[in-house]
């Protein structure tokens, strides 16, 4: 294996860094501020190891940074072995990477028929050595003198003895050994019942700190137990190593008293053999790391990171050093990070996407004045709650040589404990206002009313002279033709799915729509006591449903006409108050929500779902016992009952600074990702059906490929009595209290049926959490039996035409 790893920095990557830390923590809109003071421009480290190699954990010591490697057998090429280990070092000033020479994996104990070692994990210690995690297990068996491992299956036989150890072993900075401590049966010495994952510690004294829900158990480096220190909010976290020296984990503290909660870091005092110094952390942090230098220790906080002084004063704010975003670099778990002596920080990271799998970053941030960078258009990209893929697709944009940069804001950092809809409040806030970012995740917002406005761009004419995507003709045109208003297009996708109702035709019939009476009739003819959902399912959130399926159909924000007060509109509300108004949770029982064994015994007629795949009507067919009819809600318009669901989308200000730039990243959405790329083997999306058409289309025909077929012991297919092979399925899915099937290739009936339902469908779920809270306040009265249907449906419609009124 090649393990020299290309490190360089060009300028194209500079120019794309815009970290700013004089401006660290300043307002967004202050301009002046942020084209002047100092930016981290990274140096990656390219750590592709080649084909079967990864990177296994790193480290470093201020001076060099170590890469844990490992390569595995190419099994696919018919290459046989273990997975071989090795350790690179390469400084952080540059250079080429070196395997440390004195490195050598423990041999297997002779005597044993099976060995296997693994290294788990590498940390830096003392003095510029390092620390590496080793596990060895071996077994012997009573094998026969004439058995041959070629021919002969080793798990037939009786296991005669096994051995399994636990080290973690200290070398120096050439890979010579130094010390080794045995931490086998830990887990018993300490006297636990479970360990937690990363809950394992040693600090600089060689003490060894296991944590488990409500208890750190310190030990020392021969498993001697030193002492315990318990807690029953503590439910065991991962530990942190402080700059001090001291280890802390993160808890929650309850004030009894105000009956609030505190997230803190608490140390242990191994003087006091007790609890130690602790520190506020805010509510949101997450993600604790070994702090360097001024800094006892560093957590992350959305995008950013936070480093705690050792100096800083009681109730005093944490400094921000390093928003990750800013500097291109993706990150759910950062493996290290240290700052140098003089300025500059070394990070591993790694993130995660469901297109993507998983994906390391190795670099070296060094502070460089702004002034020397060439300049970009930034674009400014508002969300909630960065998304793994939204992430990762504004790291590969940025990154990629552009003159266009994303800025992100991420507004969920405006949330409180007493709020949690600040953050979007305050976004659409500002969107009203006329302060608009240039592009915007719709996700929880009122796009109509934004569109009616005139906040956003019709997006129609960037998709039709788009001829990487096609046109028109080269999306899924009837879901984009749904979420239109009057003809304009304010948002984008890549991914949506079909909000729906399924039932049994015998029972509802075979259709895609129908009325209030129908579903009326069709529950009369259940045996008595049948509900029509789950039992957990109350007034309040079938309204939420049907609300967010029928938004359009009572509030046309283009006209302002609202119709609450309609028979339509009634009609809902008197289908919402069919169910409980409360849930009593403390009494459920368990087969309450295994809908399966309910609708098996006619206790439920109908399941709400959200069809997002081909292969999710198998299911259905399974639960119902036969066909199944998605007949939607129930529709007084005589429309089809079902409607068109998106996660999140994004939208572009008409206000953008440059909107051809915008519409350089916001058309990643709509290509293709996986039609005509012999690399994707399935959908990788986690959020429904793909919005481009080509891909929709590989979808479906992946699908519906049989896993492989069923074969006899030579190999040989096994038929029907039809002469048909048996197709063999490697797939099950499971819902409910034991409910299994095998899930096979979808049959072309079953692609049609959700064909027809995805052509009957005209309609978007909307949200407009205003108009929502307004619904929901009136409605909660007639709900109570303290207004009429009538007075309710009246005072929404003057709420809500009041509201949209002096919102237009």
């Amino acid at each position: 294996m090649d393990h020299r790893i290309k490190k360089g920095l060009t300028a194209l990557l500079a120019a794309c860094m815009l970290l700013s830390l004089a401006a660290c923590g300043k307002d967004q809109d202050e301009d002046a501020e942020k084209l002047s003071g100092t930016v981290f421009v990274p140096e990656f480290i390219d750590m592709d190891l080649g084909k079967n190699g990864e990177v296994r954990g790193g480290c470093t010591d201020g001076t060099y940074i170590y890469l844990l490697t490992a390569k595995y057998p190419d099994w696919e090429a018919g290459e046989e072995g273990d997975t071989t280990y090795s350790i690179l070092r390469l400084s952080v000033d540059g250079g080429e990477p070196e395997p440390l020479e004195n490195f050598k994996m423990d041999a297997a104990p002779e005597g044993y028929d099976q060995s296997y070692v693994y290294l788990n994990g590498i940390r830096a210690g003392a003095d510029g050595s390092i620390w590496v995690e080793e596990s060895l297990s071996a077994y012997s068996y009573d094998l026969p003198e004439d058995f041959d491992p070629e021919t002969g299956n080793i798990w037939e036989y009786d296991m005669l003895d096994s051995i399994e150890k636990n080290y973690h072993i200290q070398m120096d900075s050439t890979g010579a050994e130094i010390t080794r401590v045995d931490v086998s049966g830990l887990q018993e010495k300490a006297g636990i019942d479970s360990m937690y994952s990363g809950g394992t510690l040693f600090d600089p004294k060689g003490n060894i700190y296991v944590s488990t829900d409500g208890k750190i158990v310190v030990l020392d480096s021969s498993l001697n137990v030193l002492f315990s220190v318990e807690d029953e909010n503590f439910w065991g976290g991962d530990l942190t190593l402080l700059s001090d020296g001291s280890v802390g984990t993160t808890t929650t503290v309850q004030d009894a008293v105000n009956n609030t909660y505190t997230r803190q870091l608490r140390t242990i005092d191994t003087a006091a053999k007790d609890w130690g110094k602790s520190y506020d952390l805010p509510q949101d942090a997450y993600n604790t790391y070994s702090g360097t230098g001024a800094y006892l220790y560093y957590y992350m906080r959305g995008e950013t990171l936070y480093g705690r002084k050792a100096e800083a004063e009681e109730g005093a704010e944490d400094d921000k050093l390093l928003n990750l975003l800013d500097a291109d670099i993706s990150a759910d778990q950062i493996s290290f990070v240290t700052f140098l002596e003089d300025g500059r920080a070394v990070i591993m990271a790694e993130a995660y996407g469901s297109a993507t799998g998983r994906q390391e970053t190795l670099a070296v941030l060094t502070p460089t004045p702004r002034s020397e960078l060439p300049e970009k258009t930034t674009l400014t990209y508002a969300t909630m709650y960065l998304s793994q893929d939204e992430r990762n697709r504004i790291v590969d944009f940025n990154r990629s040589g552009t003159p266009y940069r994303i800025e992100v804001r991420d507004y969920s950092e405006y949330n409180t404990e007493e709020d949690y809809q600040a953050g979007i409040k305050k976004l659409n806030t500002e969107i009203l206002a006329g302060k608009a970012p240039d592009i915007i995740n719709t996700a929880s917002l009122p796009i109509r009313q934004y569109g009616a406005k005139g906040i956003l761009e019709d997006l129609w004419p960037f998709i039709e002279k788009d001829q990487d995507i096609g046109g028109r003709e080269g999306l899924m045109d009837r879901v984009f033709t749904a979420a239109e208003q009057d003809g304009k297009l304010y948002q984008i996708f890549d991914a949506f799915s079909i909000s729906t109702v399924t039932g049994s035709p015998s029972v509802v019939g075979d259709r895609t729509s129908w009325t209030l009476q129908d579903l009326q009739d069709a529950l009369a003819k259940m045996p008595e006591g049948c509900a029509v959902f789950n039992e957990y399912n109350t007034k309040s959130n079938i309204l939420t449903l049907v609300m967010s399926m029928n938004l359009d159909s009572f509030l046309n924000w283009d006209t302002g006409e609202c119709r609450f007060d309609s028979e339509e509109f009634k009609a809902l509300l008197a289908f919402c108050d069919n169910f409980p108004l409360e849930y009593d949770w403390e009494s459920n029982q368990s087969d309450d929500y295994d809908e399966p064994t309910r609708i098996a015994e006619g206790r439920q007629m109908l399941v709400t779902e959200h069809i997002s795949d081909f292969k999710s009507i198998q299911m259905q067919k399974a639960i119902f016992g036969g066909d199944i009819a998605y007949i939607g809600f129930p529709v007084e318009d005589g429309g089809v009952g079902s409607s068109f669901s998106v996660y999140s989308g994004l939208a572009m200000s008409a206000s953008c600074a440059d909107k051809e730039g915008a519409w350089t990243y916001m058309r990643q959405l709509l290509l293709p990702q996986y039609a005509g790329n012999e690399n994707a083997s399935h959908w990788g999306g986690h959020n429904g059906f793909p919005s481009n058409k080509a891909d929709f289309q590989w979808m479906a025909e992946q699908s519906m490929i049989p896993d492989g077929y069923k074969t006899d012991e030579d190999g040989n297919q096994i038929l029907d009595e039809d002469g048909n092979p048996i197709e063999e399925s490697h797939s099950t899915w499971g819902i409910g209290n034991n409910f299994t099937i095998s899930v096979y290739a979808t049959k072309q009936e079953e692609y049609d049926q959700i064909m027809d339902l995805y052509n009957q469908v005209d309609r978007m779920s909307g949200s407009d959490n205003n108009v929502y809270d307004i619904v929901t306040e009136v409605s909660g009265s007639y709900f109570a039996g303290d207004r009429s249907l009538d007075d309710a449906a009246s005072l929404i419609q003057n709420k809500v035409t009041t509201y949209v009124n002096e919102s237009r």
